[in-house]
């Protein structure tokens, strides 16, 4: 026979030891819904921007919007996009006409980005990278913030084939800009930071300009980049790390 008096004094003895394991778990559920509140807010905000992209862009807004560049609903599906920004700019007073593709995408999760940059995806597409990264340059972006992007340069076909300048970074979640996808590597790493998304940004310009010119042409653009995208994206402090101007390679 149970003795209810012996069951009613172990009850006692573990009491505070099940209060205290009732209240973590109260507080590790809690704080899971805290972290899908801030994740749900954090793509709202992203979204917002998006839609309200400029169609000027530059520090004299001397990049104006030529027309939206779709891209292929499988790429939107693979990446799990929250939001993005596909466009081709045209800047004023420049002859021959100079044009650039200005990508930015959003992804639901970091995990999703992996593997989908440059190196990789050009190459899969047919075209060749002219050599080795070209180096990864610290550009300034507003209010003085850097943004670190790597610039790479392809080719397709023959050497009088077409010809490209990639210019690609990434907006981290609570962390500083990086200029390469190895970098976002850590918060992709756990499904806690990786569930707060990444953001990658890339400048698509013509492969026949010298690589000066295209820093002075992709600075123009990445400087401009709306403040509240990098805000949303990226950090909410108001700077990011700021290393020495130039390439970091």
């Amino acid at each position: 026979m149970i003795d209810s008096r012996h069951i009613g004094n172990m009850l006692d003895v573990f009491a505070p030891a099940l209060c205290v394991l009732t209240l973590l778990l109260g507080l590790l559920f809690m704080g899971s819904d805290q972290d899908t509140d801030a994740n749900l807010r954090r793509d709202q905000r992203i979204r917002d921007v998006m839609e309200g992209f400029p169609i000027q862009l530059g520090g004299e807004n001397q990049w104006i919007l030529v027309e939206d560049v779709p891209i292929p609903t499988a790429q939107t599906d693979m990446l799990d996009l929250n939001a993005f920004t596909s466009r081709l700019y045209q800047r004023l007073g420049t002859y021959p006409p100079v044009k650039a593709t200005v990508f930015i995408a959003n992804s639901n999760d970091a995990r999703s980005m992996a593997g989908h940059h440059p190196p990789n995806c050009y190459p899969a597409s047919g075209w060749r990278m002219n050599g080795s990264l070209a180096g990864v340059n610290n550009f300034r972006g507003v209010d003085g913030r850097v943004l670190p992007a790597s610039i790479y340069h392809f080719e397709l076909g023959s050497d009088t084939g077409r010809r490209v300048w990639v210019v690609n970074g990434f907006l981290v979640p609570g962390s500083a800009p990086v200029g390469t996808l190895e970098e976002t590597r850590k918060q992709s790493s756990r499904a806690e930071t990786s569930k707060m998304g990444l953001t990658q940004y890339q400048i698509v310009l013509d492969g026949r300009q010298s690589r000066g010119e295209i820093v002075e042409l992709a600075g123009e653009i990445i400087g401009s980049l709306p403040l509240e995208l990098l805000l949303a994206a990226g950090q909410d402090e108001h700077s990011f790390s700021d290393p020495k101007d130039g390439d970091g390679s």
